[in-house]
Order: C-alpha cells, then structure tokens, then sequence
C-alpha cells in the first residue's frame, strides 16, 4: 500500500496486484495509519494499481482462521478501516478501476465521493461465505433502497459502474483509465473551499450515519459467522475456487 501526499490530498493506493489488491489484516491496518497522514490535507484519494480498486478480504487469510481470536481480529480490523474513512475530518474520494469487491466494496461506500470507471465492477460475495458485509447493508439502503440492497447483498451482484451510479454508490462514471483524473477534478473544486467549513460540514453529514456501540456490535457479529462450521467451509471452497 502506497501514500503519496500531491495536490493538496493524501493519496492511498492499494498495490498488491498480484492479489486483486486484496486486503489482508495488516493491511487494513496500514490503511488506518495511512488514513490518520492525512489528516492535514484537504482531502485523502483511494485507488488501486493496474485497474483493480479491491478484490476484498484475503481469502488465503480467511481460510487460516482457526477459532474466535483470529476472526476478532480480521472483523475488527475491517470494521475500523470503515469507520475511519468515514470519521475522517477530510473528505475522502475513491477512484474505482476493474473490480471492488466485499472489504473494496466496504471502503467504497464509505467514502464521501466516488468515480467509477466504466468497466468497473461491485459485488457483495460475503453471503455465499457465510459471512455478511458488515457496514453496507445499512449504508447502501438509503442511498439505493431496500429491495435493490438486498439484491446486491444477498445475491452477490456483480452490478456495473453504471448501475452503482444510477442506485446513487458512485457520483459519475468515466472512460475506463480516467478515474483518478477526475478524483483531481473533485480535488480542485475542494481546495477552493473554506477549510474549516469543509470540516464542519462532514461532520454534519457523518452524524446522520452514527450510532451508538455500532462498530463494538457489527464486530462481534462478523467474528461469530466467520467461526461457524458452514462458513469455514465456504471460505475454503470460495478459496480453492
């Protein structure tokens, strides 16, 4: 994973190509510090390299869990990444290229603004691991609605970039490859604002999103399902697939 500070943002950049820029727990926690540098900065840019935003949790990791610790530590590490985008004082804007999946499609919703390209793809497989997406369900229904949350929930999607921008998932959709240009686009309409009043006003948004003991609660959970005998078994054929 990559931080780069330019244009008055903080850039973050998921670099394991090699495995669908999937997310293992020691990267969902570099993402949090990466995250918290910029802080200082106008806003903060997430990305993935070679037209991959995030395949999502690391399924080779997954299939090690063995009992309740390990699950506790995967659960709480993603739960944390989410909340910390959106408690960020800054905006944060994702540039989404190729596939965004599970913990991808996690980070994407919780971001305050989104640009897809055009042949990027979402998905929620986490049901037919016997898992469940942790945060989104509750995110997505009021941007898209009941019935389309649980089409994209429980029968896994994939949707396209299209679609996510008509169900309100991605501001706009552009040429495949021109993502992160127009994250820049968003950025030079953001550095002419006040600062402090950008910063108030996120806070205002991220309020209305706020619910008491909801990450201790949403962790739990996960780590239970991700111990079940049905879902170790998921996960292993998820994996050998």
């Amino acid at each position: 994973m990559k931080y780069e500070a330019r244009d008055d943002a903080g850039w973050i950049t998921f670099d394991r190509p090699e495995a669908m820029n999937s997310l293992p727990v020691d990267e969902l926690q570099r993402f949090v510090d990466l995250l918290g540098q910029a802080e200082d900065e106008r806003a903060a840019v997430i990305s993935g390299d070679e037209g991959v935003f995030s395949a999502g949790g690391d399924l080779s990791e997954l299939v090690e869990i063995d009992g309740h610790d390990d699950a506790e530590r995967f659960a709480s590490a993603l739960v944390e990444a989410i909340h910390a985008v959106e408690q960020l004082d800054v905006p944060v804007i994702a540039a989404v290229e190729g596939p965004c999946y599970g913990a991808g499609f996690e980070l994407l919703v919780a971001c305050d603004l989104a640009v897809a390209g055009e042949d990027a793809e979402f998905g929620l497989p986490e049901t037919d691991i016997g898992v469940f997406a942790p945060h989104t369900v509750e995110r997505v229904q009021g941007l898209a609605g009941r019935k389309r949350t649980t089409e994209l929930a429980m029968l896994g999607g994939p949707i396209d970039a299209d679609t996510a921008q008509d169900w309100g998932i991605v501001n706009s959709v552009v040429d495949d490859g021109d993502a992160e240009e127009a994250a820049e686009e968003y950025l030079d309409e953001i550095s002419s604002l006040d600062r402090r009043a950008l910063r108030t006003t996120k806070r205002r948004i991220r309020a209305r999103l706020e619910s008491p003991g909801e990450q201790e609660v949403t962790e739990r959970s996960m780590a239970y399902h991700l111990t079940t005998e049905e879902s170790r078994r998921r996960v292993e054929e998820a994996y050998e697939r």
